[in-house]
């Protein structure tokens, strides 16, 4: 819970490298308001905690890099993030609205439809 609640704004940019983001890390981080990149290392879903982004419900944009899903879980990363759509990889968009019940399908999208 490393900058759960904490008042970080703007966007937020994962590190290429970072393989996985602890439980509720970003979670309740309201004043981030950008764009939250996810890179192509990050794994999904973490197996060292859930919900690392619950409730940073005024993000502009989602944009997931990564295309490592273990398909026996749920992604809950990205519950109560607001109305702000989800890019990730053409071929995974799929995959990730199975992965995510809590969000609406309609918010995850092809990168290559991003503008």
């Amino acid at each position: 819970m490393a900058f759960y609640g904490s008042t970080i704004s703007g966007d937020l940019i994962i590190p290429e490298g970072v393989t996985k983001i602890g439980h509720y890390s970003f979670a309740e981080c309201n004043k981030l308001d950008g764009v939250l990149s996810i890179p192509s290392t990050y794994k999904f879903p973490s197996s060292d905690g859930d919900y690392q982004f619950y409730n940073t419900s005024n993000l502009k944009r989602i944009i997931i890099y990564s295309d490592q899903i273990q398909t026996d879980q749920k992604i809950s990363a990205f519950d109560n993030t607001g109305s702000c759509d989800i890019y990730v990889l053409d071929n995974l968009v799929e995959t990730f609205k199975q992965k995510m019940p809590n969000v609406t399908s309609s918010r995850i999208k092809s990168i290559s439809t991003m503008s």
